[in-house]
């Protein structure tokens, strides 16, 4: 396992993409069929590494980008047409019931979807099932151990503490994706981990308040907080990360791999 730390360069996710068919073995070139599931509710690139995979299938392959969000779907429709992506095909679905076919995927890959689920199992034997004999499954999701802000500040820690609360929300999935894919009967599952730094120029410098937005109303409605200390506390550290010397580290972007088992009587695809 390797960490780095960087303010910029390849994303992890785009990087895992590249690097997953070497690690692994598993087929994700010209005509493969890869599916993508969709967890993450930030629209810096909505369409995640779809248009990566869009060029390793080449013309004679099929791409599926899967979400739960209709708006989200569109806003990658839109990404898509831009771009001229041809051969990737978008669907709405959850990650436990896609009414995808079984085993009809080279590689099947999930990014920030975990975090978001109490029954992570559950999503993982759903990307298992739609993988081929042999082929490969990738997830990304964070672990939280490294989301620090640089000045502290006690705005940040007491709404991180509000998150990780949140029973729905596992703000340190990352640590337990290989123990995850082992246990849906993957074989060669690795792992790797990257940690990014952002300033007060980045989008990223604020998602901690933007998770917050999000599950807003969820938050007051367990009593956890009123909406008078929320916007305080928002606003407080709204005022701390726009300031040029403050800096965070995001959560560990954790990413790990493994290979479905050929069946008996195929040859496997190994490394």
């Amino acid at each position: 396992m390797s960490a780095r730390c960087q303010r910029s360069g390849t994303p992890a996710s785009a990087e895992a993409v590249r690097a997953a068919p070497r690690r692994r073995g598993g087929a994700a070139g010209p005509g493969g069929h890869q599916a993508r599931f969709r967890g993450d509710r930030h629209r810096l690139r909505t369409v995640g590494v779809l248009d990566i995979l869009d060029q390793r299938v080449g013309p004679s392959g099929t791409v599926v980008g899967l979400d739960r969000e209709p708006t989200m779907l569109e806003w990658a429709r839109a990404s898509l047409n831009a771009r001229g992506l041809a051969h990737v095909r978008l669907v709405e679905g959850t990650g436990q019931a896609t009414g995808l076919p079984s085993s009809n995927f080279d590689v099947v890959h999930g990014r920030l979807v975990l975090v978001h689920t109490s029954q992570p199992a559950d999503i993982v034997a759903e990307m298992v099932r739609l993988a081929r004999p042999g082929g490969s499954v990738c997830v990304q999701d964070v672990d939280c151990m490294s989301w620090l802000c640089e000045p502290e500040h006690p705005a940040w820690s007491e709404l991180v503490s509000l998150l990780s609360r949140i029973t729905s929300i596992d703000l340190l999935v990352g640590r337990k994706l290989p123990a995850l894919l082992r246990q849906a009967g993957l074989e060669e599952v690795g792992c790797d981990a990257h940690a990014y730094v952002w300033d007060h120029t980045h989008p990223y410098q604020t998602l901690l308040i933007d998770l917050v937005g999000i599950v807003r109303e969820h938050l007051m409605s367990l009593g956890m907080i009123t909406a008078e200390r929320l916007d305080r506390l928002t606003e407080e550290l709204a005022e701390h990360l726009d300031h040029p010397d403050t800096f965070v580290i995001h959560p560990l972007l954790m990413q790990a791999w493994g290979r479905k088992p050929s069946e008996p009587g195929e040859a496997g695809t190994g490394p």
